[in-house]
């Protein structure tokens, strides 16, 4: 399980283990042990996470189950929710301040409506 979602969590940063592991300045050959079922370190574990932005959990858990542990903190979130957020978690810096703007905007615009702005007027 551990070596399969880290796997997957390389997949969609963009990355590979190996290179993950490189990166890190582990040999590439730790995750030929966790590929045959070894787990890391708890001081691994934590650069992983922190590496991969992930928490340590999902590391662990196939996404079936993070969903239903987002849930249960009691976020109320829909699988839309979860889905956007996943989506969200993907992008680089520039792209997750790009949504920023755009949520400001609306929130802006949401204000100026409730009090009236931007609406004309006939005459």
């Amino acid at each position: 399980m551990f070596y399969t979602n880290l796997k997957r969590i390389c997949f969609e940063k963009g990355t590979t283990v190996t290179e993950t592991l490189l990166n890190l300045g582990y040999s590439s050959s730790k995750g030929t042990a966790w590929k045959n079922g070894s787990i890391p370190k708890s001081k691994i574990l934590k650069e992983l996470a922190s590496h991969l932005s992930v928490p340590i959990y999902c590391l662990f858990m196939d996404e079936t189950e993070q969903k239903d542990s987002i849930r249960s903190v009691g976020y109320n979130l829909s699988d839309d929710d979860i889905e956007l957020l996943e989506e969200y978690k993907k992008l680089s810096f520039e792209g997750k301040n790009a949504v920023r703007m755009v949520i400001q905007a609306e929130r802006e615009k949401s204000k100026c409506k409730s009090y009236g702005i931007g609406k004309t007027g006939a005459g």
